[in-house]
């Protein structure tokens, strides 16, 4: 992404939210990775965060969309 920089100044945006998104990821994967048998009262719980944390995630790229298409026009276009 840093080489489209140059050409597409909003690729540090996309970098950024895919980071942001993959962080999400990982702290949703690790409050799952918490849960043990016989933790079952905490699942509800667990569960509630995950879907904050999805919805995060989903909000982040919702955000990008525009540019995201932008770029892939862009790059679909040239020559």
């Amino acid at each position: 992404m840093a080489g489209l920089e140059a050409h597409f100044p909003a690729a540090s945006q996309l970098t950024r939210a895919a980071g942001k998104v993959a962080t999400t990821a990982s702290q949703a994967k690790n409050t799952l990775s918490a849960l043990t048998p016989g933790t079952g009262q905490a699942l509800p719980g667990a569960l509630d965060t995950v879907a904050g944390q999805v919805g995060g995630a989903l909000s982040t790229w919702n955000d990008v969309t525009p540019l995201l298409s932008r770029l892939t026009s862009h790059l679909v276009t040239r020559r």
